[in-house]
């Protein structure tokens, strides 16, 4: 379902739809996952395949990432540094309709499902490790969250944006990503990050700067 294709430091991937929800695939230390990207959150979020509440079990289709199997990542301490699962920093990450706690862990994690790790990567990002899931997340078809909401006060820190941390590893040439929804038969769409698919748009862009700071995706307008 999913193909990633890089041009100039830019990549795109083929979205999967269900009930409105845009969601693709993820690689996390050598392993996959599908995750939903939020333009409302800033987090990285995935269950970990040890998690037993009802929010990660009760998925139809379950997929928890497994720290153990991965020989890139570590757990990450309060101060930032590489520890073990027993004193990694500890946090909660609060949406809408759902709620999912859990500790700190590190890993490459790269946008691509076809080539293990060959496309746009991005070592050591931060996530949300999630130990226990509201019941909410029992609902979903995607195991994770990508958050794409810029830099503020929904973001656990420095190095929790894998948006961010792409720019900053050269792998993207800008901090820029871009959604094309189908409303026809060729597709549920494409998520394009580093930039956007000129042969998506039937005319030119207006660009409105973004408020800075707030964590929202919030442009000005008047009256």
């Amino acid at each position: 379902f999913a193909a990633l294709q890089l041009l100039r430091g830019v990549g795109s991937v083929a979205l999967q739809e269900q009930r409105h929800t845009y969601f693709g695939p993820l690689q996390i230390g050598g392993q996959e996952l599908t995750v939903v990207f939020d333009t409302g959150s800033a987090n990285l979020v995935v269950p970990s395949a040890d998690c037993e509440s009802f929010g990660c079990k009760g998925r139809a289709a379950h997929h928890g990432f497994n720290a153990n199997a991965s020989t890139t990542g570590s757990f990450v301490s309060d101060d930032g540094k590489q520890t073990d699962n027993v004193n990694a920093r500890h946090f909660s990450v609060t949406y809408a309709s759902g709620k999912a706690s859990g500790i700190t862990f590190q890993d490459r994690i790269c946008v691509d499902s076809q080539h293990a790790g060959s496309g746009v990567c991005a070592a050591g990002a931060k996530f949300l490790l999630a130990e226990w899931e509201s019941d909410d997340f029992a609902d979903f078809a995607f195991d994770g969250i990508l958050g794409l909401a810029p830099d503020g006060r929904l973001s656990a820190g420095q190095g929790f944006s894998l948006l961010d941390e792409l720019v900053r590893q050269g792998q993207l040439s800008q901090r820029m990503f871009a959604l094309y929804l189908s409303a026809s038969g060729d597709g549920a769409g494409q998520l394009t990050f580093g930039g956007y698919d000129e042969e998506r748009a039937s005319q030119g862009l207006t660009w409105l700067e973004v408020v800075a700071g707030g964590g929202n995706w919030e442009v000005p307008l008047q009256s």
